[in-house]
């Protein structure tokens, strides 16, 4: 039986499971830079071409790291077509 999952829930259980506090002292505990660098290594592995939703779904794991990874994550530039009367068209990006 073959389990279809969508990248952003299989994002989403990867990084639980690469930041998941361990309760046992010999642990070291996760810091919010190991928390990046797992959630960067993580963005690397999955397809580029739905960069965009596992950006989102990682965003709402970790909010506090929202800042960090717009900053070190490429998104694609989208351009927008506007009318500026029907003759002329007028593309700009969108915000």
């Amino acid at each position: 039986m073959v389990c279809h999952l969508s990248p952003c829930r299989v994002a989403r259980a990867l990084f639980v499971l690469l930041t998941k506090k361990q309760h046992t002292p010999k642990i070291k505990q996760h810091t919010q830079a190991d928390q990046l660098d797992c959630a960067l290594d993580l963005m690397r592995r999955l397809p580029p071409q739905s960069v965009e939703e596992n950006l989102a779904g990682l965003l709402d794991i970790v909010p506090h790291l929202t800042e960090d990874l717009l900053s070190a994550v490429d998104q694609p530039l989208k351009v927008c077509v506007s009318f500026f009367f029907f003759f002329f068209p007028q593309r700009r990006l969108c915000s």
